[in-house]
């Protein structure tokens, strides 16, 4: 499996991977449950599958996907959200996926998650740095 399937089959059933990220994030991270006060998780597992949509990038959407998570940076920053957040909750979702993809998860999978989450988690932080307008 690679990642473009893998998104594929994350996107094919909805949110089964996300709903299952937040609790297991807010346990891990209990400070993070803060930023998320008012917040409705079913919506927020639902924004969360679209960001790890854009991680796909088709290459006729390559800029669409780099702005929407801009974008996302600008609003996380804008809502105080720290950068110190993200190592915990990038080792969250890896872990997550790994379970979602049972046996289909391996080395060159998780290798290839971690680079495109790393990627997307940059443009974020450029997000925070130069605030992209929404």
């Amino acid at each position: 499996m690679n990642l473009l399937e893998s998104v594929d089959r994350i996107l094919s059933e909805r949110t089964r991977l996300t709903d299952r990220f937040y609790p297991r994030f807010f346990e891990r991270v209990p400070e993070a449950r803060a930023h998320f006060a008012g917040i409705d998780l079913q919506v927020q597992s639902v924004m969360l599958t679209m960001a790890l949509g854009a991680i796909r990038e088709h290459p006729e959407m390559k800029g669409a996907c780099s702005s929407y998570l801009r974008v996302l940076g600008t609003r996380h920053k804008r809502v105080g959200v720290p950068r110190e957040l993200y190592a915990g909750f990038l080792e969250t979702l890896l872990e997550c996926l790994r379970e979602f993809h049972g046996a289909d998860w391996d080395e060159s999978l998780a290798t290839q998650w971690q680079s495109a989450l790393a990627d997307a988690v940059q443009l974020m932080f450029d997000g925070y740095e130069d605030p992209y307008h929404v």
